[in-house]
Parts: structure tokens; C-alpha cells; sequence
């Protein structure tokens, strides 16, 4: 793993820590593996135990992500909600136009949609967690962005329609929350909650990587399993 030049060791100790905390998706945590302190009083014995804490954090951050996609797993085809961590409004479907069935999304406290938690339809690599979201009460209807708003439409089975109706999920290891990125556009969009006009639409993150506790809260959902 490589550090920033301005990292110290106990910055690395840190981030190690920080990284390789196993945990769950969806509400449930578990105690950290185990904790690393980094020393250098031994130039030697410092190279030695950088090699092994870097092997050992590959070893951990591959049990850290097939841990995060179990458990996303057992949640494919199972009934979700969504919602921002501001506060308690949810996804909810709003008609625009009454003669054509193309409902955008808007965040309300007073309604909710329901939606089936898939397989992304477009899956890019194998290294991160691709989700595509079904309405519940419209069969082949999905969650898709188009010209940068957040809608539910028929699938139709393109490349397109594939593409638009995945998301990369990005997960917050202390609480559990995700960030939500679209596949097919260049540079990172996330979708992104405006509260003060209760409207959901996707916008570019500037950084190259995305970290998730640097991103504002606008940036943060949690989707949580619908008990009937």
C-alpha cells in the first residue's frame, strides 16, 4: 500500500486500522480484525514489518470485500427503501406527465417507493459491488438517470437502459451508508440529494478517488431491508 510522502507512521497505523475494519453492510458491524502501530526504531526491522503489514492488508482487504459483497448478496431480490442520512425522506416516485408513464424521484417523509434490490444489469469488473434497482410495484420498471435526473422507466434491454440502471455501490465502513455512483459516465457522478428542493439528480465529485468519509452528506443514502 502506498502512502502520501506526509503520512507518518502513526498516520499509516491509522488508515490501516481504519481500512481493514471488518465489517458488514446494512446496520450490522462487527469489532475491528485486529490493530497495527507501525515503528521505526529498527531501519531493518521496518522494512521487514512494512513488507508484512502490506501483505497482510492485501490478505484483509480481500476478506473485507467478499465480507461487504456476502452480505450485499443475500439482500438481491429482497423489497428495500432508500433513504438520505439528512433525515428521513425517502426515494418516492412523482408522475410529471400524466399521459406518459415517466416518473422522476423526489425525496418525501410522507410517502415511500419500494424497490428490489438486483444484480447490477451492467456489471463492469469483479472488483467492486454493481446494484440495479426494480420497482416493486411496476414490474420491469427500473431506477435509472437520465440527462442527469433520477427516474424509474421500462427496461428495454439496451446497452443504455443496462448501464444507466447500475450503480456502484461505495460504502461508509463506520455507519454503514453508501454512496451511489453511475457506471457509464466519465469522471465520478454520484447521486446527490438537494434537501432544500427535495430533488435527487447526479453530480460530479472532483477527486479521482472517492472516500467515502470525506464526501458531504448529500452524497450519503442508506438502503435498508422493507418488513412487511
Amino acid at each position: 500500500m502506498n502512502f502520501p510522502f506526509n503520512c507518518n507512521l502513526k498516520c499509516q497505523s491509522y488508515e490501516l486500522n481504519r481500512i481493514t475494519l471488518k465489517m458488514n453492510s446494512f446496520d450490522y458491524s462487527k469489532d475491528p480484525i485486529m490493530t497495527f502501530t507501525l515503528s521505526n526504531d529498527n531501519p531493518i526491522e521496518y522494512f521487514i514489518h512494512n513488507i508484512f503489514i502490506r501483505k497482510l492488508f492485501s490478505f484483509y482487504n480481500k476478506i473485507y470485500f467478499q465480507n461487504i459483497l456476502d452480505q450485499t448478496v443475500k439482500f438481491y431480490e429482497q423489497t428495500v427503501l432508500i433513504k438520505s442520512i439528512i433525515d428521513d425522506y425517502h426515494f418516492t416516485l412523482s408522475t410529471c406527465d400524466s399521459n406518459i408513464f415517466q416518473p422522476y424521484l423526489l425525496m418525501s417523509n410522507k410517502s415511500q417507493s419500494l424497490f428490489i434490490l438486483r444484480k447490477g444489469l451492467d456489471l463492469s469488473d469483479a472488483s467492486s459491488i454493481y446494484v440495479s434497482f426494480a420497482s416493486w410495484s411496476r414490474p420491469n420498471y427500473y431506477l435509472r438517470h437520465e440527462n442527469g435526473k433520477l427516474k424509474i422507466s421500462d427496461n428495454d434491454h439496451s446497452i443504455l437502459f443496462r448501464q444507466d440502471a447500475t450503480f456502484k455501490l461505495i460504502f461508509d465502513q463506520q455507519h454503514q451508508n453508501v454512496a451511489m455512483q453511475a457506471v457509464n459516465l466519465a469522471n465520478n457522478h454520484l447521486l446527490t440529494y438537494d434537501s432544500k428542493n427535495n430533488v435527487l439528480f447526479l453530480s460530479r465529485y472532483d477527486k479521482s478517488i472517492i472516500i467515502t468519509s470525506e464526501l458531504d452528506r448529500q452524497f450519503l443514502f442508506k438502503i435498508t431491508p422493507y418488513l412487511y
